[in-house]
């Protein structure tokens, strides 16, 4: 393949170590790609600038281009916006592939009480006015709700982890803790379909907590299900802090018999590393997650014996491949 014919990639520095994953697993399907170095600066009074490392302006042109970044904080959200609207406009290039493998404000899809902002909607909406139209491809994983889709008319898809986590679970838990009976607990009623699913596939028990949330503060009401002298597996989509959905269940499932368990996160969304060193102190035996935030790159998170970390490059990588080969 020609460089014209190649795949340009850039992406935000924060998730340069998965565009990285998705070129090497792109490479392994047979599609060549080129990453674009971006440069970042910044004027004396603090406003960035970017700069592309190219030779010169019509290097891309014609070209598709993938652009990785997760929108985890307002700055990445913003690259992501000027590079989507650089590359379609003055570089002149055929079509941009976003792959975004976390999106921020994502339980902020509806507004539920006066006054609120549905964040991640309006972020949606910024995202589906990029300039060009049905040649902008938006490519998500495991959305908290579908409903954050409706601003893109069919121009993107949600890509999932959930069937590898699946089989996290059987290669990491079941098959490694012969004689201990499993409960599949979902952190609240949303994610209950997805741990019936769970449980009938490795042949145990599932409950859910119910719980009341305001803002950023919840509180686990009461456990549906049994989980006495079982261990508990519980699932949910997101991890975002120490006293969040999905620990507030876990510590139920403690109160109400279990003698212990994991939590398995689709997305592992905590702000500092800290707030993740203070999740491996919690007495749980581990945390399986993906890699699509860039805070589960984190080294004392990555590193740990408890932490057990999917990547979802290749999951990226195949559906890139079908739409550029």
């Amino acid at each position: 393949m020609t460089e014209r014919g190649q795949l340009a990639v850039v992406s935000t520095e924060d998730s340069a170590y998965f565009a990285e994953s998705i070129m090497k697993s792109l490479n392994s399907l047979g599609v060549q790609s080129e990453l674009i170095e971006v440069q970042r600066r910044k004027f004396k009074n603090g406003e960035p600038d970017l700069k592309l490392n190219i030779p010169s302006l019509d290097h891309l042109k014609g070209r598709d281009i993938l652009i990785v970044g997760s929108t985890h904080t307002d700055p990445a959200l913003l690259e992501i916006m000027r590079l989507g609207i650089g590359l379609a406009t003055t570089y002149q290039t055929r079509r941009r592939i976003f792959a975004i493998p976390f999106f921020g404000c994502s339980t902020m899809e509806r507004v539920k009480e006066a006054g609120e902002i549905a964040t991640g909607l309006a972020s949606g909406e910024m995202l589906a006015s990029l300039p060009g139209g049905e040649a902008n491809v938006f490519l998500f994983l495991d959305l908290h709700s579908e409903k954050l889709l409706a601003p893109f008319n069919g121009r993107t898809q949600n890509l999932t982890i959930t069937p590898l986590l699946l089989s996290l679970i059987k290669g990491q838990i079941l098959q490694q803790n012969p004689g201990k009976r499993l409960t599949i607990v979902a952190a609240d009623k949303s994610r209950f379909i997805q741990a019936q699913t769970f449980a009938k596939d490795l042949g145990v028990g599932a409950a859910y907590v119910d719980k009341i949330r305001h803002h950023d503060q919840v509180k686990a009401r009461e456990l549906v299900g049994e989980v006495a002298g079982t261990y508990a597996v519980i699932v949910d989509d997101m991890a975002r802090s120490v006293d969040g959905t999905a620990v507030k269940a876990y510590q139920q499932v403690m109160k109400s018999g279990a003698l212990g368990g994991w939590v398995v996160l689709n997305h592992f969304a905590v702000d500092h590393p800290c707030t993740a060193h203070s999740l491996l102190t919690l007495k749980i035996f581990g945390i399986l997650t993906s890699n699509s935030h860039p805070e589960a790159e984190g080294h004392s998170f990555k590193h740990s014996p408890k932490s057990t970390i999917l990547d979802a490059g290749p999951v990226y990588a195949q559906r890139i491949a079908e739409l550029v080969i």
